[in-house]
């Protein structure tokens, strides 16, 4: 539990719910733990998170680069990746980007 969460509260409330043969399956928190470090730390201890993005987490891979003002990423031959639709999830949503077949047919990214 001790880096999904970080807080002070963290390893007090570990060795209680330790104590107590309680096991932490889920976390709820508010947006300002959506983070890259927190979402890896939930999904690396197999727990389900409920933690509102609000856009202010972007999903980064080399050579994407993404564009707050416009909601897009552009890819690294240019391409424009626009937002389409957000999908439910078991951990709670993701954000589908989506650039044209017809650009993407012969590049190896």
């Amino acid at each position: 539990m001790g880096s999904a969460v970080p807080s002070r509260a963290t390893p007090k409330t570990g060795r209680t719910l330790k104590r107590n043969g309680l096991q932490v399956q889920e976390v709820v928190a508010d947006a300002g733990y959506s983070s890259l470090p927190a979402l890896k730390a939930i999904e690396d201890q197999g727990l389900t998170g409920h933690i509102p993005n609000n856009h202010k987490f972007t999903y980064q891979r080399e050579g994407f680069i993404y564009q707050t003002n416009e909601n897009l990423y552009l890819c690294p031959r240019g391409g424009s990746l626009t937002y389409r639709r957000t999908h439910p999830t078991a951990t709670g949503h993701k954000y589908v980007y989506k650039l044209s077949k017809l650009v993407c047919r012969e590049c190896t990214v």
